[in-house]
């Protein structure tokens, strides 16, 4: 024998009324409004992020210099080029890409050639003693050649710590 069927009647779809639907936009745009105020700051900082990564990975090519030569690269006798530093590190991966801060390449992305520089981190010129890269750990090794992240510029450490220099020198 077959069950009657349940002789309640299903009760009929329930829809938004406009109250909801406006309350939910209203939702979303204020959402949306924060999310776009902050839009220029997160862009900021992750273009920092990718500044510092690339410090950090030329900390690493350094190392490994420092490692097969036991001294600090040292450029030629009175060689003004930037770009010997990336020609001198490329074959431990200082690829040229790394030498570029983002944030600077934006800044000086209209600028013509002549007027862009080599390189945006600048090596500090040790003496071929394989000891003076490490004479203390906050010995600094490269350093942004301008302040583009608004608080002084990068400086990578021996230890391989990233500090701005306004965070650096008010310790």
């Amino acid at each position: 024998m077959t069950q009657p069927r349940n002789s309640k009647k299903s009760s009929p779809a329930r829809a938004f009324t406009l109250l909801e639907l406006v309350i939910v936009v209203a939702i979303i745009a204020t959402l949306i409004a924060l999310t776009i105020s902050t839009y220029p700051r997160i862009f900021d900082y992750a273009l920092k992020v990718r500044c510092m990564s690339n410090l950090r990975s030329l900390h690493h090519v350094f190392t490994l210099y420092l490692a097969d030569n036991e001294h600090w690269p040292q450029p030629p006798e009175g060689q003004e080029d930037s770009a010997w530093w990336i020609t001198a590190l490329e074959p431990y991966g200082g690829e040229k890409k790394l030498w570029f801060c983002p944030k600077l390449q934006r800044m000086f992305s209209d600028a013509p050639p002549s007027q862009q520089p080599a390189i945006h981190y600048l090596p500090t010129l040790f003496d071929s003693n394989p000891l003076t890269p490490h004479k203390w750990s906050t010995m600094p090794w490269l350093m942004e050649f301008a302040d583009a992240h608004g608080d002084g510029p990068l400086i990578l450490f021996a230890n391989g710590a990233i500090k701005s220099a306004n965070e650096f020198f008010s310790q």
